[in-house]
């Protein structure tokens, strides 16, 4: 699954899925560390789509990942390593 992520990533250059129970959270989380260190999973919740969780996957530069490559994102803008 985490391959032909990648792929697509390759030709789209960034990807977006939804989902709306608790297992649809547990598969992305086990989607996102599986993934290779040059792509960036980020997971959060919309205030406009209650319920829903968004994760989006981005590739990134060869060493552009200066920070953690898990971390929290809060609604006031703070962020810290997990």
């Amino acid at each position: 699954m985490a391959e032909r992520l990648v792929a697509r990533l390759d030709a789209d250059e960034e990807l977006r899925f939804v989902g709306s129970t608790p297992q649809d959270r547990r598969e992305m989380l086990k989607i996102a560390a599986l993934l290779p260190d040059d792509v960036v999973a980020e997971l959060y919740e919309d205030p406009e789509y209650p319920g829903s969780t968004f994760m989006e996957l981005r590739l990134i530069s060869a060493g552009g990942r200066a920070r953690s490559p898990l971390r929290m994102t809060y609604h006031d803008g703070r962020e810290e390593a997990v």
